[in-house]
This record gives structure tokens, sequence and C-alpha cells, in this order.
């Protein structure tokens, strides 16, 4: 079963040409200032809502998939970033769209650049603002049959942090609010098909083989998040994607009329397409998500994600948060800059180990 697979950390994405949300930097990453502060490796595990009833549907299609989100971030300056992220994905449970089973799907690249800036406050009311570029690349199947060229999205993004109770206890709680307007460069304005047009005579042309579904022009991207600090190490987020989409404008076409039906007059006869109207696609994202600092470098998570249409089939409207298209996940998160100092403390103990025990050694008498 063929869902939005999602790794929290992204918030986002995703996915998929979604909003970057402003990731503050920890006290301890930031009196360090390392070049590569920010970078994550994240590991998933995600299951559909579906998969738990059998009864759910006439027919019973479950999801299960696991997946490694790669993150790796770089500050050539101390408030300017480029960041990147690539994620692979494979489905255990039977895939409806894939050519093997159990096969590895690879996501489109994204390369992110930021500014984040101490300066770019708004004064009185303490609003920070972040300012971000980000690219996409069609490494994935999908952008590829869609002849994706590439995604280009700016984005704005404000966020303001409260002060609750004194303590450890609810100390703090984060607003934030993003808006991205992505244009996607494409070679053609539909995506490809594996049967080609029936109005084509010629298959080989491309015009024949791009007849699929109408790829999107422009997507306009807003989030509205909020992050409570339960506890110290223990936090709650919960997450709002709101996407419209629209589609390219399709021109009148002619193509050669070989079904010899009424509209047919001969070899070599044309049958004409009117100009195709623009589509509005609306798609909400929630995401409810708990997380949990084990160690300084190690966080684990567990949450909802649902990413689903508007619309139902019969027009009415799914319930916005919870609904068929839902899945739970569990995610192990190990950003790398705390990690290497771990890796590198244990080697300064283990270093510093065998130093004693060799001076130890050393200041042994020697046996008579």
């Amino acid at each position: 079963m063929r869902t939005v697979v999602v790794v929290h950390a992204l918030v986002l994405s995703l996915l998929l040409g979604g909003v970057a949300v402003a990731e503050e930097e920890t006290s301890a990453t930031a009196a360090k200032k390392v070049p590569w502060r920010g970078s994550v490796f994240s590991y998933e595990n995600t299951f559909s809502a579906l998969s738990l009833s059998k009864s759910v549907d006439p027919t019973w299609n479950p999801y299960y998939a696991q997946s490694l989100s790669f993150r790796p971030r770089f500050y050539p300056l101390d408030d300017l970033y480029i960041g990147a992220r690539l994620d692979l994905e494979i489905e255990l449970t039977t895939s409806d769209d894939t050519d093997h089973k159990r096969e590895w799907i690879v996501s489109d690249l994204l390369l992110d650049v930021g500014y984040w800036h101490k300066v770019l406050t708004i004064p009185a009311v303490g609003v920070k603002v972040r300012p971000s570029i980000r690219f996409t690349f069609p490494t994935s199947i999908v952008s590829r049959g869609r002849s994706l060229v590439m995604g280009i999205g700016p984005s704005l993004a404000f966020s303001r942090e409260f002060k609750l109770l004194k303590g450890n206890v609810l100390s703090g709680l984060t607003l934030t609010y993003a808006f991205r307007p992505t244009k996607y460069l494409h070679r053609y304005a539909y995506a490809q098909i594996d049967v080609p047009d029936q109005y084509c005579m010629n298959s080989s042309r491309p015009e024949c083989q791009h007849r699929g579904r109408t790829n999107l022009n422009w997507q306009m991207s807003n989030y509205i998040g909020a992050k409570l600090q339960i506890l110290k190490k223990l936090s709650f987020s919960a997450d709002l994607f709101i996407l419209n989409g629209i589609t390219h404008k399709i021109p009148a076409q002619t193509y050669e009329d070989i079904l010899q039906n009424e509209t047919y007059k001969g070899p070599g006869s044309l049958f004409a397409v009117e100009e195709s109207a623009v589509n509005h696609r609306a798609s909400l994202w929630a995401i409810f998500d708990v997380s949990y600092d084990v160690l300084d470098w190690l966080s684990l998570s567990v949450g909802t994600s649902t990413y689903h249409p508007q619309l139902s089939p019969d027009s009415s409207y799914y319930g916005p948060f919870f609904n068929r298209f839902t899945n739970f996940y569990f995610t192990v998160s190990v950003p790398i800059d705390a990690f290497v100092d771990q890796v590198q403390s244990w080697a300064g103990r283990g270093k510093a180990r065998s130093a004693t025990v060799a001076n130890a050694k050393e200041s042994k008498p020697a046996q008579p």
C-alpha cells in the first residue's frame, strides 16, 4: 500500500516540496560552533493505521516500511548554512507501485541555503525571521517520470518563543509559521505513462509518452507549528502543512486520428484537443510527535503523520488530522555533531586509560 513515509526531523519535507522549519541550535552546539552542527542521520519505521484492522476495507492492504534519512548541514559562516537531504525507503509489505519486491526507493535530493542571523528579529514582539531557499533535484523515479528538471522554492519562517514555568517542567512553547512558494520546471506538462496515448500514431514521440497526470507548475506551502517543552528532554510538537498546487495549463493540440470513429476523415486526418483548464490541488499534512532525548547524541520520537488530499472521491472533506491516510511512526535520530563529540570523548578516555596503564608499568620496581 503506497502512502507517504514521514521522517519527522524534516519538519520537514518530506518530503516532498514541503516548507522547511527553522531549527534552533542547542546551547551545546551553539557554544562549540562546529561547522557541521545541525547535521542529522535518522532511521524510521512506519505503518499505516489501516494495517491494524482487516475489516476496514473489502480488501486488506497493509503497509509497513523502513527508511533512512541523511541530512548533512554545513556552516561556511556563523549565520549562513548549506544543507541537503536524501532519503531511502523500503516497503516490507507487498508494494503496489514498485517493479520488485522490497525495492529501495530514493527520494528527491533537496538542497537548502538559509541565513539565520539574530539581527533578523522583529523588535518589541521578539519574532525571529528565518529566510531560506530550497532547490529540488529529480533523483527519485517519480520525479524523473514527471520530467522534472528542478524545483526552486524560497521560504520565510517566523517563530516566537514563550517562557512558561520556571524549572524543567513546561518550560517553554515555540510557535512557528512559514510560507514557501515552489516553482517546478518540467520538460513536459504531463507525467510519463507506460501505454502511449490512444490518439498517437507514433508511440516513440515524447508527446505521446507523456500523457499521464498533469504536473504541478506551482505549489504554495503554508506551515503552522507548535512545540511544547514538557520536560528538559521530553517535548511534544504539532505541525500542519497546508499545500495548494497549481497545474500546468495545456495549450490546444492536434493528433493524428487513428481511431476511425465519427471524427475520422481518412489517413492523415487530425484530432483536435481543446486548451485545458488550470487545475487546483489541495492537500493537508498533519504531524503529531513526542520526542525524548535519551542521550546528547540520541533522540527517539513516536507520532502520527497524515498526508491526504483535501477532498475524498465523493467530494466530502477528510478529517484534517486523522483519517484513512494516517500513519504511525517510530524514529531514531542521531545528531552528527553530538555523536562526534561522544566518540572523541570515548577515544580520549581510552587514550587516558592506556597512558595510565603505561605509566603504572614504568613506575613498577624491577623484580630482583
